[in-house]
């Protein structure tokens, strides 16, 4: 019993030095040459595809990151490089784990699908491959045909190789950009210059999966896209026939209204603000992932912000409103709303402090809020031509004002400055009252003579230019305490 308990411990040591032994023989002095991939080239959703090639004598193969060699695939020093395009056997795993990789047969180079287990999920028999999320497209013969990625063709249609590449050079993308939802996908039947591109939903097996053919497309997320036919825009959902909303757009309304940014985005809420169009006017609505509405097209104006937890919208009627993404009214003005670029908010939460402008005549109105749990809360209201004189430090007949003198004192030539928000220029009035001696001055924001002679005072002044400014002046050392919501 013992001898076979001391001899599992020799065991179990064996292997731990031989374990330690071959984790120390990976050094980069052990190849001849190595070429390695910077992680910022590839998915960053999957950093176990990260990969090099290195060199052993006359032999290349690819390596995982801890010298493991991927597959079975070797080329020689002359095979390496593409003797037409100078490029190496490689380029990318896409998100799927899947890439697309060129090997020599009998001196001809053929190509195949490889997975980053190092497995041929395709075998190198094509003259050239061109990958898509979960398919890709192999070249015989001059030839091009679209494969689902166990190698089951997925349609009849086949591209000549020059007109494969006019198209991909005119389309800047691929007849099959892939199954980017895992499910379906949108093709373009295009097979000759003599034609217009034409388009169809497939599903994993290649069957069409929508009642119509689209003259063009564009996604919208990864489970919805548009679709053009009849020279009219429609929502669709992949694996859905009938429009998902009742809206329409001309070419012009798509590109112009809908597509304005380039593309459509959901945002962190997963909502996007859809414009629609009729005869008479525009109507803007929100619509989330689903393709639902949780906020109904009846608005004239609408606008996101930030996180998209607040949309600033105006009625049919002209009334100015902020909504929450349930279409729920939080605050109602007469003139457009503006939230400025120095509120708070929390990153990945729309709880915050916020400034909020309204843009209405004779005079801008700033209010500050507070959200929390689905409500504006208002902390304090100012205007910009709000006379604050009755809060001044020492001659201000509502500045606050202890019950008995400070033992503190502030004394001496060198006091600090003070500067601050409007909303709390009470509050800090009331501190300079009670720390500093009386000499000092209150200066207010002047828009028309940005540098202040007060800025080189002797004495020390309480300055009230707003919450901006003020973090600007406490940035370039023109200020040293500031009191700011």
């Amino acid at each position: 019993m013992k001898k076979a308990f001391y001899s599992a411990i020799i065991i179990m040591l064996l292997f731990a030095f031989l374990y330690a032994y071959a984790d120390a023989a990976f050094t980069w002095d052990y190849f001849d040459e190595v070429i390695k991939r910077d992680s910022d080239d590839w998915w960053t959703d999957a950093p176990d595809q990260i990969w090099f090639y290195a060199r052993i004598g006359n032999t290349w193969r690819m390596y995982t990151p801890d010298g493991i060699p991927i597959g079975d695939i070797m080329w020689t020093a002359d095979e390496f490089l593409d003797p037409l395009t100078g490029e190496e056997p490689f380029d990318w795993f896409d998100r799927n784990g899947y890439g697309a990789i060129r090997t020599t047969v009998d001196g001809v180079s053929k190509y195949g699908v490889l997975k980053n287990d190092g497995s041929l999920a395709v075998p190198c028999i094509y003259d050239n491959v061109a990958m898509c999320e979960g398919a890709f497209f192999g070249e015989t013969d001059g030839v091009w045909r679209l494969y689902r990625i166990d190698g089951m063709q997925l349609t009849d249609i086949v591209w000549s190789n020059q007109f494969f590449l006019d198209l991909l050079s005119e389309e800047e993308k691929l007849p099959f950009n892939g199954f980017l939802n895992g499910a379906f996908g949108i093709l373009n039947t295009r097979e000759s210059s003599a034609w217009d591109n034409q388009y169809i939903v497939i599903d994993l097996n290649g069957e069409i999966a929508s009642a119509d053919w689209y003259d063009e497309f564009e996604y919208c997320g990864e489970t919805m896209f548009f679709g053009r036919s009849n020279g009219l825009w429609h929502l669709y959902r992949f694996g859905q026939n009938e429009p998902l909303i009742d809206a329409e757009w001309t070419n012009e309304e798509f590109y112009d209204e809908v597509m304005r940014d380039g593309d459509v985005e959901f945002d962190e809420s997963g909502l996007v603000i859809i414009p629609v169009c009729d005869s008479e006017n525009k109507r803007y609505g929100v619509i989330d992932r689903n393709g639902e509405y949780v906020i109904e097209p009846v608005w004239s104006e609408m606008d996101s912000w930030f996180t998209g937890d607040l949309i600033a919208a105006r009625s049919e009627d002209g009334q100015y409103c902020i909504l929450d993404t349930r279409g729920n009214v939080l605050l109602e003005a007469d003139g457009p709303f503006k939230l400025e670029d120095n509120s708070g908010w929390n990153e990945g939460s729309p709880d915050g402090v916020y400034e909020i402008t309204v843009e209405a005549f004779p005079n801008d109105h700033t209010s500050y809020y507070i959200y929390q749990d689905g409500a504006l809360i208002p902390v304090e209201t100012v205007s910009t031509d709000l006379d604050l004189t009755p809060y001044e430090p020492f001659t201000g007949e509502r500045t606050p004002r202890l019950e008995e003198p400070s033992s503190l004192k502030l004394t001496g030539d060198a006091l600090p400055r003070v500067d601050g928000a409007t909303a709390l220029f009470p509050l800090y009035s009331g501190v300079v009252e009670a720390l500093f001696p009386d000499t000092v001055r209150y200066e207010p924001h002047d828009e028309d003579d940005w540098d202040m002679p007060w800025i080189e005072d002797a004495d020390l002044v309480i300055a009230l230019s707003t919450t901006g400014p003020a973090y600007d002046r406490l940035i370039n050392r023109l200020t040293d305490v500031i009191f700011v919501a």
